[in-house]
């Protein structure tokens, strides 16, 4: 991999399977595209992301769709933490108030040149992440559970 993506599957809590849970770093704009194809069709609750401030974090909880099972024979998807570091500012774009609002994740982007980490939902919503520099983590937080359907992006 690209950068310093790392994939440690031995550093996760014990309430996960230790062969399956990813944990991931990502640290350049190569990581980023890595982690946007694995994070395609993530669910997200208005809820699960928040920006704090202090720490200059902005985190989120998905369902992410389990891409790497997919030849599994049952369709999984499972809960991750996602945590950007060294965030200066979030903007957003489409969001509603409601917090019991899902949204669907598209990709994640990265903008060099003006230091930006763009999240992409369906619908024209998005979130804009001010970066000093590319810092983030992904985890898994609990075993895959089955999914109804699988994505599809034939249209």
């Amino acid at each position: 991999m690209a950068g310093r993506l790392s994939a440690d599957k031995s550093d996760v809590s014990d309430n996960t399977d230790k062969t399956s849970a990813l944990k991931l770093h990502a640290q350049s704009s190569d990581d980023i595209e890595m982690l946007s194809a694995l994070l395609q069709d993530a669910l997200i609750a208005g809820a699960d992301m928040v920006f704090d401030k202090a720490e200059n974090t902005f985190m989120l909880v998905a369902n992410r769709y389990c891409w790497e099972l997919q030849d599994a024979g049952q369709q999984m998807r499972c809960m991750c933490g996602v945590k950007f570091g060294t965030i200066g500012a979030v903007r957003t774009r489409g969001m509603t108030a409601d917090k019991t609002q899902f949204y669907n994740l598209l990709a994640i982007e990265y903008d060099k040149a003006a230091q930006h980490i763009m999240l992409v939902f369906s619908g024209g919503v998005g979130i804009q992440l001010e970066v000093s520099s590319i810092m983030i983590i992904v985890r898994d937080l609990a075993e895959p559970h089955p999914s109804f359907a699988r994505p599809d992006h034939s249209e």
